[in-house]
Parts: structure tokens; sequence; C-alpha cells
């Protein structure tokens, strides 16, 4: 494959831009920046562009400024609680624009709302405030409120699903399972769903922060099917995992999804793919047979019995011809097979392979390279987000 195919998108890295550009718009790179250009005060008003999330960034860095305010919240957690409470809870603030500790962040808020709202009824300015910034710009009102709390609902699935790659993905011997490569457009798909349900709820709804960031992340995801249709490795992955092939395409980007037109274009990369595993399995036959061919004629040769050797069949051509009649339609037999109750839920698709090499000797092959390229790992979180 060339350069362009070679190059592969992790699904971490793809669910954290989608998710940034819910939170941050289209351009969180911009937003980045202005950050690394503010000072420490004017951040504040930087923030306060990002809408509910933003005061709340706001808020909680106010907050978590000084061991008075963080012990007045405290107090006002014991209070709420009773005379005896089990523990209170810090606020948390967001580890800069890293949109998973964003919604730990919002998480937080949402189970300390009441001390929260407490804090900021009975907040006063002290004297020789250090902070310039009036904090009450930054209170949250009803309003806020439930655009954190769609903000947390929307975000959760995700937060969840990338635990879950992470986790699995890093274990010793996991190529083949959560993280994998194969899974990249399985996420995606469940990705679009989601977008397609909050944006038919905020449809007709007013402007929002929240409403605008769907637009943006789903904007993003499609910006990134796009970028997978540039290799075939993602589609080929999923078409020959066991437990889903091309009955999984049919049923979602047929059906669900209603994208008949990808569902055509997947098959036909997945089939040129398989071709060229095809062609080079007849080459390497070729090299192997060729060998025997040449002992074969130069034993007629000495028999000088041009009747002899007439009609014979040719090591090599019987086993291309053969060979090539076989694995023409190795893919369609695989697609086509009857289907097992464990066939159903396939943990393992690379020893699956392993048990099946014989039937798919080049469809073997194939799904080796495939099931053997990790989709994520738990650094990938940590990295600094690019497209």
């Amino acid at each position: 494959m060339d350069v362009q195919r070679r190059r592969l998108r992790f699904v971490g890295h793809i669910i954290n831009l989608i998710v940034r550009a819910v939170i941050f718009g289209f351009n969180a790179g911009k937003f980045e920046s202005q950050l690394r250009a503010a000072t420490d005060e004017f951040k504040f008003d930087v923030w306060a562009k990002v809408g509910a999330v933003g005061k709340l960034h706001n808020l909680a860095t106010y907050i978590r400024r000084t061991d008075q305010r963080r012990q007045a919240l405290r107090q006002l957690q014991s209070e709420l609680a009773g005379d005896d409470p089990i523990f209170t809870l810090e606020i948390l603030v967001d580890g800069k624009t890293r949109w998973n500790s964003i919604y730990m962040m919002i998480k937080r808020a949402l189970e300390l709302r009441s001390a929260i709202e407490l804090y900021q009824s009975r907040w006063q300015k002290p004297r020789n405030d250090v902070d310039r910034r009036d904090i009450t710009k930054d209170f949250l009102n009803a309003t806020d409120w439930v655009e954190l709390q769609r903000f947390f609902d929307f975000l959760k699935p995700f937060h969840i699903l990338t635990q879950t790659m992470e986790g699995n993905a890093s274990k010793d011997g996991a190529e083949g399972g959560h993280g994998a490569v194969w899974e990249t457009l399985k996420t995606m798909d469940y990705l679009f769903i989601k977008f397609k349900q909050a944006a038919e709820l905020t449809r007709h709804e007013d402007p929002s922060h929240f409403k605008s960031g769907i637009d943006c992340g789903w904007a993003k995801l499609e910006d990134y099917y796009l970028k997978t249709d540039r290799t075939p490795v993602y589609r080929a992955a999923l078409a020959l995992h066991p437990s889903y092939g091309y009955d999984y395409f049919e049923r979602h980007w047929s059906e669900a999804m209603d994208k008949p037109e990808w569902y055509s274009e997947m098959k036909r990369a997945v089939s040129d793919l398989f071709e060229e595993y095809r062609q080079q399995a007849e080459v390497e036959i070729q090299a192997q047979t060729g060998l025997l061919d040449d002992e074969s004629d130069r034993e007629a040769a000495s028999a000088d019995n041009d009747y002899s050797a007439f009609g014979k069949r040719s090591v090599t051509s019987l086993n291309v011809r053969r060979r090539r009649a076989r694995t023409v339609t190795e893919l369609d037999l695989f697609q086509t097979r009857p289907i097992y109750v464990q066939d159903l839920d396939v943990a393992d698709p690379l020893e699956w392979w392993h048990q099946h090499q014989l039937e798919y000797p080049v469809l073997y092959r194939m799904a080796l390279d495939l099931f053997s390229i990790p989709g994520m790992n738990a650094r990938e979180s940590s990295a600094r987000p690019r497209d």
C-alpha cells in the first residue's frame, strides 16, 4: 500500500478530536492558542466564551486557588449533609483542555450542585481580594446547570468507551480485542448514532453552546469518515472479523445509517485489498514450485522422449490454476459461511483466524496483518491532539 493508504488514525485519537469539537467548537486549536497566549487573569475571559463549561472552569479555578475557599465549600457540604457527613468532595478543575478531565469536572460539579449553589448565594467579595475578576459573572444559573447536565449525559458513553478501549488495548496480547483497528469504524458508527439522536433533539431549539457543539462534533466525525476512506484497512478489519463481516455494514451502513453507497464502496475496497494478497500468494507459489518444474523438464530432456513428456501436467501451472480457482472465491466463502453460536461473540479474532487458516489461507494472511495493528494505547489520551 502507498503512504496515504498506510496512514492510520487510531480510534482514541479520533474520539479525542471529535469530543473536543463538541466542547470547544470546530477549531479547538485556535481556542488553545488563545489560552497559551493569555495571562492567568485573561484566561478567565477566554474560558468564558465556552458557555456553561467555561463558567464552571472559572468558578472551579477560583475556588481551588486558596485553602480558605476550598474549606468553605467543604463546610457547606457538611452543613447540607448534617452533623456527621461521611465524606466531602473537592471540586475539580479540568486538566487544561483534555476532554476527559472536563467530563470529570462536570460530573463532580453536578454531584456538588447544592453546595455550589449555596456557596454562590453566600459569597461576598473579600477585602483586599487578589482576584480582580468579578467571579459573579461565572456563577452558574439554572440554564447553565441544564447545559452541564446535557454535556454530561452526552459525553458519558464516550468516556466509558474510551476507558474500555484504553484498558483492554494496553494489555499484552490484546491487539485483536477492544481498541484494535477493527474497532475504529464500529466506534465511529456508534458515535454517528449518538450524534444523530442529539441533533434530532436539538434541531428546533434556540441556539446554545450545546447545540452548536453537537453540530461541530458531527461535522468533525464526518470528516474522519472521509479520512478512513483513504485506506481500506479499517473496513477490511471489520469485514474480516468473524462476528461482524459484511452483515455488519449492510445492517448499519445500508439500513440504520441510510448510506448504501458506503456499503458498495466497502465491498469494492475490501475485494481490492484481498486481490493484492491473492496475487502475492500466487507469486510465492510460483517461486516455490518453479524448482520442481525445472527438475521435471530436465528429466524429460535427458530422456529425449517428446512423446513421453507430451500432455503431462506441469507442477507450476497446475498448482497455480488450482490455487487461483480456490482463492478467488475465498472472500465470498468467508462472508457466506454458516454462522454458529460461537461466532456471534468472538473475543479474539486473531485466535479465530489461527484456527481457520487452512480453510482460508490467503484471508488468514490478510487477517493476520489487520488484526495485529493496535488501534489505541493508554498513552494516547495524554498525547497532544493533532488532526
